[in-house]
């Protein structure tokens, strides 16, 4: 129920903060305007850096971190992603 709602409810707060990402709303901007949490905002920071300090490759996870963090190009990120060498995945 959550994920769904996440994902498509428009009460969602996560959904709504990706979606004005996606229409070009600073992060930082939504930031300073909210007066509820966005889970996901905390998270991605948070677990960008967890995967760093443990070396973890996670590059969908760093790209979601730049277009919040570093208000990159999301279309741009997902080209990224799509043109990375193909490679096995690890545990």
């Amino acid at each position: 129920g959550d994920l769904f709602a996440t994902c498509k409810g428009k009460w969602s707060r996560n959904r709504t903060f990706g979606q004005s990402l996606a229409e070009g709303e600073s992060a930082q901007q939504q930031m300073e305007n909210r007066k509820t949490v966005v889970e996901g905002y905390y998270a991605t920071e948070n677990f960008f850096h967890l995967c760093k300090r443990q070396k973890h490759d996670a590059p969908i996870l760093s790209e979601i971190f730049e277009v919040v963090f570093h208000g990159a190009d999301p279309k741009a990120g997902i080209l990224r992603l799509m043109r990375r060498e193909l490679k096995p995945e690890s545990n």
